[in-house]
């Protein structure tokens, strides 16, 4: 089966394997989300900030590494280093086996974070490669779904594992085994930055012709990159208590791991929806998609910083994270516009060391505020990014 992409067709399989690659974004810390409450009964004398250090390390570790993975990949093969990193993220997932101590877990969640920021510029860069015009727009929206999905499963299922034994949630850090094999054909795809033919034009409207000279001797504009990237940042911080709080926010209610990771389910099910057609949202809000989006992660952190009703939290979270799914791939779309063909990687790069700057910063800024007002519950957190949502 040929793929259309708006340059040289793929095969059905080689698509599955940029799919593969979108399965492991944001896989760093957020799969184990669901069992940060059950951590601290197993560590009772490890601290909050050293458990939300599991989430919040890799994305730390990743800042600079998804940005130098990507400039090696301008003058190494980029399937190279992607391999690389596959190898050492799954290596990480090996490793959490043979923890025993809450120091043990935050190194090896280092490593883990070297291998993620490693293979991170990919989750996306390997869409901007193969993909331009419209075909690229949807297929960042179906990867972000794919991403997001992948979390829904992580998530229900990190959960359960849990309560079996608190060592197999780890099991979910060998997916990047199954994304090193799928990736063997993406050595055979040929003119990854060619256009189409001119016979193929009648077909696809979408297809680019850039003009490299207005992108600058660096090959992107880095003014419209800069903004984007704030913007990005305010939105994945935003978002991000969410994923980090939750957890420990039902535990304060007495909701067992298996609970949590159900919730989780429903916020990456969310995150996930809007993907799969995104490009109809943006066609229906036009130039206010941005605004609904803010709006729906305001709403929905509202709703939670108002409800201790479990119903009402997955409501709430449900809304703000169906917000921030719909922007995301906007985003990423927006970023590639910024650069030169064989600079849309680098160019995502610096998106991707956004959310993992936001993802790091997340805990240390609520609790930041919790210490500034005396507040320590947390439903404040919440309060707070609703603010930013504002």
């Amino acid at each position: 089966m040929s793929i259309k992409t708006g340059k040289a067709p793929i095969s059905g399989f080689q698509l599955v394997a940029i799919y593969s690659i979108c399965m492991l974004q944001a896989l760093c810390g957020f799969a184990m989300a669901p069992v940060l409450g059950q951590l601290e009964k197993i560590f009772p004398h490890a601290s909050e900030v050293e458990i939300q250090m599991l989430t919040s390390l890799p994305g730390l570790i990743m800042i600079p590494l998804v940005i130098i993975s990507a400039k090696v990949a301008e003058k190494v093969k980029d399937l190279l280093v992607m391999d690389v990193g596959l190898l050492i993220f799954a290596g990480a997932g090996v490793l959490y086996f043979f923890a025993t101590e809450i120091w043990q877990l935050i190194a090896i969640t280092a490593l883990l974070g070297i291998g993620g920021g490693i293979v991170a510029p990919f989750t996306t860069g390997m869409i901007g490669k193969y993909f331009t015009g419209e075909y690229r727009s949807k297929q960042l929206g179906i990867g972000s779904g794919i991403t997001n999905g992948t979390l829904i499963v992580v998530s229900f299922v990190t959960g359960r594992l849990a309560m079996v034994d608190w060592h197999l949630p780890f099991l979910v850090y060998l997916l990047p085994l199954v994304t090193f094999f799928f990736c063997f054909s993406l050595k055979r795809i040929k003119g990854g930055d060619t256009l189409i033919n001119d016979s193929d034009k009648t077909e696809t409207p979408a297809q680019e012709v850039v003009d490299e000279t207005k992108f600058g001797k660096r090959g992107i504009l880095m003014g419209k990159l800069l903004q984007i990237m704030l913007f990005y940042f305010l939105a994945a911080y935003t978002i991000d208590v969410v994923v980090v709080n939750s957890a420990i926010l039902l535990e304060e209610y007495n909701y067992n791991a298996g609970v949590a990771g159900i919730l989780m389910s429903v916020v990456f099910f969310a995150m996930m929806l809007p993907g799969f057609f995104i490009n109809n949202i943006v066609k229906f809000f036009k130039h206010g998609t941005k605004m609904f989006c803010t709006a729906c992660m305001a709403i929905g952190l509202l709703i939670v910083v108002l409800s201790s009703n479990i119903y009402l939290i997955g409501l709430g979270c449900f809304i703000g994270s169906f917000g921030y799914g719909t922007i995301q791939p906007q985003l990423y779309n927006k970023t590639t516009r910024t650069a030169i063909p064989r600079k849309i990687t680098t160019a995502l790069s610096c998106m991707m060391a956004m959310n993992s700057l936001a993802i790091f910063l997340c805990p240390y800024i609520i609790e930041g505020f919790k210490g500034l007002f005396n507040n320590h519950s947390q439903h404040f957190g919440f309060f707070i990014n609703m603010f930013f949502a504002c």
